[in-house]
């Protein structure tokens, strides 16, 4: 099963609903320029306006930073909206990188619980066996774009839930 139109619509207004929310919250925030989160986010200001204007993606991690900025964080969901979540160990890294863990870690463990191989989640997400071994394993980040797809791919969803 390879990446699909249809799964390729489905990723971008994914993408789409979270950044718009995104947008929307920093709107709120009297004074909170593109520019001033941009800085906070460590990213360049037309970055960030690339990003509101969803003509790019942020990376995972600058996804997961920015949610924060407004007291929200990406989870994973099943149909019935209720919160997936796997023990992930204490780990060295940044929050980012543990919140990239927890993300990650959800998923596989969802995968594994399907039964379903390794080799037919990399076709269903368009990449090699040894890139998704190494998102569950935690010696690589899936792009966002990515991680809907994989959450898809096992029957789940990425939403902004509050902190």
């Amino acid at each position: 099963m390879a990446v699909s139109e249809d799964g390729e619509a489905y990723v971008a207004e994914v993408m789409a609903r979270l950044i718009a929310r995104l947008r929307i919250e920093r709107e709120a925030c009297p004074g909170l320029t593109q520019e001033t989160l941009a800085s906070r986010l460590g990213v360049k200001g037309n970055s960030l306006r690339e990003w509101e204007a969803v003509r790019e993606y942020p990376t995972l991690v600058h996804l997961i930073c920015w949610a924060s900025e407004f007291g929200l964080r990406l989870a994973v969901v099943d149909s019935e909206r209720r919160e997936q979540s796997a023990a992930v160990p204490e780990a060295a890294g940044s929050w980012a990188e543990r919140e990239v863990r927890r993300l990650t870690a959800t998923l596989c463990e969802r995968r594994n619980r399907s039964s379903d191989t390794q080799l037919w989640l990399s076709g269903v997400l368009g990449v090699s066996q040894m890139t998704v071994s190494r998102w569950e394993t935690g010696g690589g980040r899936p792009r966002p774009a990515s991680l809907v797809r994989w959450a898809r791919g096992v029957g789940l969803s990425v939403v902004l839930v509050p902190v």
